[in-house]
């Protein structure tokens, strides 16, 4: 069964994302000891009482997480690795940007680092794939970028080995530069603006783009995990094809 996504439930995926996190990590907690004349870093194991406080708290919520985190939330038609991954990924938030902001969206970009497994199979995907996938709570937001900024970003997207980007845009990779860069299948025109959706830690100067801070920026009010759930819920019926055009290409030798 394919849950539909609503403002409504958006509490209750932050709700289960922080258990969820929670029951992975609740065996291991960091301590701090001071000593007198110094004060020194212990990492250790919780205690024995901890654990079982910890244990005793989640208990209730564990069964209904698991049960929930195994339903099916969409079917793909095709094994995605690293690459097409990442060009679904971004089309995925250029389609839920285009559904949220009150103009136009150019294209869609998202940072390696923030795609956190490296394929999604083939058939059914569950609910606690997609939280490995996005583990993070990173908002999804549209920047107005000027041409000549747009370049510095593929410039760093380059020196960084190249980010996956949304369809109707691609790059070369060249002297760990951005080249041939086209936009909507035009070339980059540094002379006009771009409508850019992208992850808010990206836009705070993430992966040192911090010349991305000073922009104009429209938030649209969802997680990029909550605009994967709202895209599964938008497409319950369909078995999803991996893109197939190569949008990011290396010239290096």
């Amino acid at each position: 069964m394919v849950l539909p996504f609503t403002n409504k439930n958006k509490g209750h995926f932050l709700f289960w994302g922080i258990l969820f996190s929670l029951t992975l990590n609740s065996c291991q907690v960091t301590h701090l000891a001071s000593v007198s004349g110094s004060s020194t870093r212990v990492e250790a194991s919780a205690a024995p009482s901890e654990q079982g406080d910890m244990q005793a708290l989640l208990a209730p919520y564990q069964d209904k997480l698991q049960a929930e985190m195994q339903e099916e939330v969409g079917h793909f038609a095709e094994r995605l690795e690293k690459e097409k991954l990442g060009y679904w990924f971004t089309d995925v938030m250029l389609e839920e940007a285009d559904q949220r902001s009150t103009q136009w969206v150019d294209l869609a970009v998202m940072n390696s680092g923030g795609i956190r497994i490296g394929a999604l199979e083939k058939g059914a995907v569950q609910k606690r794939k997609i939280f490995e996938l996005m583990p993070f709570e990173n908002g999804l937001i549209v920047l107005n970028v000027p041409g000549d900024t747009l370049q510095l970003l593929f410039d760093s997207m380059a020196e960084g080995g190249g980010w996956p980007v949304s369809r109707g845009t691609s790059y070369e990779i060249k002297d760990n530069k951005a080249a041939q860069i086209m936009i909507n299948e035009q070339p980059l025109d540094k002379s006009r603006w771009y409508r850019l959706a992208i992850s808010d830690y990206v836009a705070d100067g993430g992966d040192g783009c911090h010349f991305l801070i000073p922009l104009k920026r429209e938030k649209l009010g969802v997680s990029i995990r909550e605009a994967l759930f709202s895209y599964f819920s938008r497409k319950r019926d369909a078995k999803i094809a991996a893109p197939q055009t190569v949008r990011v290409k290396s010239m290096e030798p």
